[in-house]
């Protein structure tokens, strides 16, 4: 186990966090029997195989929709179960592959189109990673490609419907509405307690947005590079992935330095991964600007990873102060301590300007998680005063005495 990775152990400790979560993806229906029509030239055993194919996408992709209800009753396995039974059908219609293994088994006569569908519709990837389906490499040149109109609500960067006739883009829109609903579910699990999360559903929360990163990164990976100047959906543009990629795995870490605050773990410690927690919001909130600029509309992700960013800077001065007082370095400790909060003052502004970014949300999603870095600012800055004072008191103690033995002699 990594260092940073949380500890499967409970030990009692609770953390008050906070963590993006766009809304969830919505999709019109699809009915491929509908969209696809079968070759009235192809034999029965043909006809009848392709129908069994386009049932199936039918089928599983309702199946797929129903789990991202955001109910509390379905699991991350059953979202990631029904996702790739869905893509690997769904390749079929991406990727040329031959018609057969034994190609006696297929009528010469039937249309390359139906011949392709044939080939292609009964094969899964067999896979350990339930979603590794969509890793092998996607080639993009399926003559059904283009066959099936596809609609989904776009959430990450703006808010509004995108459609195309692209199977890819389909592919694209499963692999985010995955992430963005196990965003939502580590939310579920850690956000709104007054009392603090508990340390297992931290660690649950922990590897979900690790999974949401992984969604987004395979989203950009690989079904981008085939939506180039194709497809006008910003869910689907390799720099908003690349943020909110960022942005997921930056939440994730963040789980991991507010555990090492509460365990006590050493102020050198905890600096460090607030350090580096504070670097992965600024990849995201760069990652953000270039999309911003460009389409000329702001970014609530943008925002919230600015705001992150002081935040985990404050806390990366709050104990690299603890740090340096312990070193007896005391001029360095009140720097660092001054540091922090200028930058929790700093980071209180932009919170209020990420919470009247459209879509506005509440400040009261966040209060626990504000208050428990204020808390720990301030308890840094007062414990680094109160060290100053009393030395400064010693000081001047010492300083008297000697002044005094000086004056009797």
């Amino acid at each position: 186990m990594s260092a940073d990775t949380p500890s499967a152990t409970d030990d009692g400790s609770r953390v008050s966090a906070h963590f993006w979560h766009p809304s969830l993806k919505t999709s019109a229906p699809v009915t491929f029997e509908a969209a696809l029509a079968i070759d009235n030239n192809a034999d029965k055993k043909g006809k009848d195989t392709a129908l069994a194919y386009l049932q199936a996408l039918t089928s599983s992709r309702s199946i797929f929709i129903s789990k991202l209800d955001s109910s509390a009753a379905n699991t991350d396995a059953e979202l990631d179960t029904a996702a790739s039974a869905y893509l690997s059908l769904l390749l079929g219609l991406v990727n040329d592959y031959a018609p057969a293994s034994n190609p006696a088994e297929l009528d010469h006569k039937t249309d390359s189109r139906l011949q392709a569908l044939l080939g292609s519709g009964p094969r899964r990837v067999s896979t350990s990673d339930k979603l590794a389906v969509v890793s092998q490499q996607m080639q993009g040149n399926a003559p059904m490609r283009h066959a099936v109109h596809f609609q989904w609500r776009d959430v990450l960067q703006t808010q509004g419907p995108s459609s195309t006739f692209d199977t890819v883009y389909e592919m694209a829109s499963v692999l985010v509405s995955v992430a963005v609903w196990k965003q939502r579910r580590a939310v579920y699990l850690c956000q709104g307690s007054k009392t603090g999360t508990n340390s297992e559903a931290a660690i649950k929360a922990y590897s979900l947005l690790r999974c949401a990163g992984g969604r987004y990164q395979l989203s950009k990976d690989k079904c981008t590079p085939l939506l180039a100047n194709v497809c006008l959906s910003l869910d689907c543009n390799a720099q908003v992935l690349q943020g909110h990629m960022q942005l997921a795995l930056a939440d994730a870490q963040s789980i991991t330095v507010l555990r090492a605050i509460q365990k006590g773990n050493a102020p050198s410690l905890v600096a460090s991964l607030a350090h580096d927690t504070a670097n992965m919001y600024q990849a995201a909130a760069q990652a953000f600007k270039p999309v911003a600029s460009s389409s000329g509309l702001g970014s609530k992700a943008g925002k919230y990873a600015e705001w992150k960013l002081l935040v985990f800077q404050g806390y990366m001065f709050a104990f690299t102060g603890l740090g340096h007082l312990s070193s007896h370095e005391a001029g360095k400790a009140v720097k660092c301590a001054g540091e922090s909060t200028s930058l929790c003052q700093a980071a209180a502004k932009a919170a209020a300007v990420f919470d009247k970014s459209a879509p506005a949300s509440l400040a009261g999603d966040h209060q626990y998680f504000d208050a428990a870095f204020a808390e720990s600012t301030a308890s840094v800055y007062n414990k680094v005063c109160m060290v100053i004072t009393l030395l400064c008191f010693c000081c001047v103690s010492v300083c008297c005495g000697i002044a005094g033995s000086q004056s009797s002699c």
